[in-house]
């Protein structure tokens, strides 16, 4: 017997990953763009815990922080289309 023969297909019909794919492509930047302005906040409130309790900063972690704050712009334009994208779905009149 073959390695491939004992290999069974998947049980999810064909359907169910076009739906996955379709709510992906939706919901995904709008999810990134939460993760990323949640990023963005604990990076500015860490960064401000450094000097204020500390009054040095790491320079690893403002390194970080810099990285973190460099992906809110290239997130910003395409949550905006999917944002329109959505809203274009849900004011669609009966």
């Amino acid at each position: 017997m073959k390695p491939e023969d004992s290999v069974r297909p998947s049980a999810r019909p064909a359907t169910w990953d076009r739906r996955i794919a379709r709510i992906g492509s939706r919901g995904s930047p709008l999810v990134l763009a939460g993760k990323i302005a949640f990023d963005v906040a604990t990076a500015a409130k860490l960064s401000i815990d450094q000097w204020t309790k500390h009054k040095a900063f790491c320079f690893w972690c403002l390194v970080a922080a810099t990285a973190t704050f460099a992906t809110a712009p290239l997130a910003i334009p395409e949550a905006r289309t999917a944002l329109a994208r959505l809203s274009e779905r849900v004011n669609v009149p009966d």
